[in-house]
C-alpha cells in the first residue's frame, strides 16, 4: 500500500492536538502496538499535550472518515448476502452510530 505523504505540520494538526476522551471505552492492541503509539504520543506530550488515549482516538477517527464510503459499501454487502440467505450474521446499524448511544 502507497503512503500518501504529508507534513509535519499537517501530521501534528490531524493526530497530536489533545482531545479529551469522555465516556471512555476499552479495546484492545497488541502489544507491540500499545509500544509504537505511546512512543509516539511521547513525542508530542509535552509541546500539544498528546496523550496515548487521544492520538488513538485520532487515528481511528481519521481511518474511519477516510475509508468511510469503502466501510458503507462492504456493510450493504454483507446486508446482502445476509438477506440473501447466505447466513452472514450482521447489524442493520450504521457504522457512524453508536448502538450504545441510541437508547
Amino acid at each position: 500500500m502507497k503512503h500518501k505523504k504529508i507534513s509535519k505540520e499537517k501530521y501534528i494538526a490531524l493526530f497530536c492536538r489533545d482531545k479529551r476522551v469522555r465516556g471512555r471505552n476499552a479495546i484492545y492492541v497488541s502489544p507491540e502496538v500499545h509500544r509504537r503509539l505511546k512512543r509516539i504520543a511521547a513525542l508530542f506530550r509535552f509541546e500539544h499535550y498528546t496523550s496515548l488515549s487521544s492520538l488513538a482516538d485520532r487515528i481511528l477517527d481519521h481511518h474511519i472518515e477516510t475509508y468511510g464510503e469503502l466501510l458503507t459499501q462492504l456493510k450493504e454487502e454483507a446486508d446482502n448476502r445476509f438477506l440473501n440467505g447466505s447466513g452472514y450474521s450482521t447489524n442493520n446499524e450504521d457504522l457512524d452510530e453508536d448502538p450504545e448511544e441510541s437508547d
